[in-house]
């Protein structure tokens, strides 16, 4: 797959498997290259082997499949999807609407948190990708353009990436979407969302929604700080942790589907998952990533 670039790729990464891989699959456009970087039922690898497509046995972290993925794609832009999501029936057509833009980098679309999800997926969705909510994206907004808008990040859900943007070769530790979009930002170009480029959330990540899963992303949120910052803003970024729960747990219930609104497991479950980030923010931001980034999975 690494001969003359073609429009647009796939990097695929398995986080349940099975029936959520093959939907989120089948919901890729056909003419898209396709590499999927994990463990794959050998049924799903027999259908995607040739055309254009790729599969890697893997085990090792997201951020690394994501690097082995975006290091056998062939195409200018490759986008980086998990299994727990499903793209909208617009969204090829919203991207080729905006392709060309050449101020953007990177691009993505409103989440919308499936309803029927657990109280603890639910709680897990809306923490993580509530406020690219249909209803709440708009908030992320830095100006407005006709047809899409700036914005001051991208879910790691779902994001396409012109692969020219993309270090090569990518950190020892893989790639992490926060620090890809923070190198297109430190570039002066510009991150966009497009309505039309939507996805669903809508299988439960049953490993990432636990306490101890949070803690590990806080902490490797926290250690990115902490290797970009200086000793006295980190002073100042552990001060800010304090008030970190209460932020995250009002963002989280403020992305909840309207459904859930009034699921109080759902309230407690992120209450929980709010304060293990922000302890694991703590720890990354006084001491570094450690081995956090195994637990990425």
């Amino acid at each position: 797959m690494n001969g003359a670039r073609a429009g647009l790729g796939f990097a695929v990464i398995p986080l349940v498997g099975g029936a959520a891989l093959e939907a989120c699959l089948a919901s890729v456009p056909r003419s898209a290259q396709r590499v999927v970087v994990g463990r794959v039922p050998a049924r799903v690898a027999a259908a995607l082997q040739g055309a254009g497509s790729a599969v890697v046995d893997s085990d090792e972290s997201v951020p690394r499949r994501r690097a082995i993925a975006a290091a056998l794609a062939g195409s200018d832009w490759i986008a980086f999807c998990e299994d727990t999501c499903r793209l909208g029936t617009a969204w090829h057509a919203s991207f080729e609407a905006v392709r060309d833009e050449a101020r953007v980098d990177a691009w993505s679309g409103p989440i919308e948190i499936d309803p029927a999800l657990s109280p603890r997926g639910v709680a897990l969705a809306a923490l993580e990708y509530g406020e690219f909510a249909p209803h709440r994206w708009q908030r992320l907004a830095r100006d407005h353009v006709a047809g899409w808008q700036p914005v001051a990040r991208l879910a790691g859900l779902n994001f396409v990436v012109r692969s020219s943007a993309i270090a090569a070769p990518a950190p020892p530790h893989g790639l992490i979407e926060t620090e890809i979009q923070a190198g297109i930002v430190g570039a002066g170009r510009q991150l966009g969302l497009h309505p039309g480029m939507s996805v669903r959330y809508e299988v439960e990540d049953r490993s990432g929604a636990t306490v101890a899963a949070r803690m590990a992303h806080g902490r490797i949120y926290g250690g990115g700080l902490r290797a970009r910052l200086s000793p006295t803003a980190r002073l100042l970024a552990l001060a800010k942790c304090a008030l970190l729960p209460a932020v995250l747990a009002a963002r989280g219930l403020a992305g909840l589907p309207r459904q859930r609104r009034g699921d109080a497991r759902a309230w407690l479950w992120i209450a929980a998952f709010a304060l293990a980030w922000s302890a694991g923010e703590v720890v990354g931001i006084a001491f570094g990533r450690g081995h956090s980034l195994q637990a990425w999975r």
